[in-house]
């Protein structure tokens, strides 16, 4: 059995890759068995928990999760499987305490040991995307200040959350705990630039043919960054002394206005 997992990184492009593997599913299908968030949610979940606690007794729920994840995969479907959910790395830097992704090692690590203890015959590879270091941040920045109660200025946020960004140091540790399987990247900025955009390096992984590409239909970038204009409202409301349900009300109307 063949099993791509991707796992991020936040804000690199996978809510957009997330959107073509639905919008292409048809296509897709006959070629590769893609699970997602919501075809994987305990599994996903018991990864968000132990990024939190590193306590034994989440680590023995996301084995459990993992292993009744491959256990339920058909062995004699021979199409490769691809998981697709950055929830799988934990929770995002800058949430619930969290200041790097220094999670991520041990939480590929764990998924890759309880994997091959399930199928002693799976081949694993595991693919990240990234993004330069300031655009993430920023990135970061507009999307903790929708989601919490961020009141933090753009720049001090940008300047304290420094770390958080240096991904190649992550990735090392990644390969060393899931070897031999492989662990591939490829930048936002880079993967952008292809016919399939931030899809392409996964299509690459899976082998999809070139005439089956050109047939996807192209999903524009999603989830983009807000405006600095709303950024600033909602830094206000944040910053405000409303009870938070208040707080998150005018939030979610301000941005829904904006969509609109």
């Amino acid at each position: 059995m063949r099993l791509i997992l991707y796992a991020g990184f936040h804000k690199t492009g996978t809510s957009s890759v997330q959107r073509a593997l639905s919008q292409n599913k048809a296509l897709l299908d006959s070629f590769v068995r893609v699970l997602m968030k919501q075809d994987m949610t305990a599994l996903c979940k018991a990864a968000r928990a132990w990024s939190i606690s590193r306590d034994t007794l989440d680590q023995g729920l996301l084995q459990y999760e993992c292993a009744e994840l491959i256990s339920s995969l058909n062995p004699d479907d021979p199409r490769p499987v691809l998981l697709a959910s950055e929830d799988l790395g934990g929770h995002m830097p800058g949430r619930l305490g969290l200041k790097t992704y220094d999670a991520v090692p041990d939480l590929m690590g764990t998924i890759r040991q309880t994997a091959t203890l399930v199928r002693t015959d799976i081949d694993m590879s595991f693919y990240f995307s990234t993004r330069s270091k300031d655009a993430w941040l920023r990135s970061c920045y507009a999307q903790h200040l929708r989601a919490s109660d961020l009141t933090a200025d753009e720049g001090d946020y940008v300047k304290n959350h420094q770390t958080s960004a240096d991904f190649a140091p992550i990735l090392d540790k990644v390969r060393d705990v899931v070897a031999p399987h492989s662990v591939t990247s490829a930048s936002l900025e880079a993967s952008q630039q292809g016919e399939n955009g931030p899809l392409g390096p996964i299509l690459d992984l899976l082998g999809v043919p070139q005439s089956l590409r050109h047939k996807l239909t192209p999903v524009p970038a999603i989830n983009t960054r807000l405006p600095k204009a709303l950024q600033q409202k909602l830094l206000e409301i944040n910053r405000s002394p409303l009870p938070y349900k208040v707080r998150h009300q005018q939030k979610q109307s301000l941005i829904a206005g904006w969509h609109e």
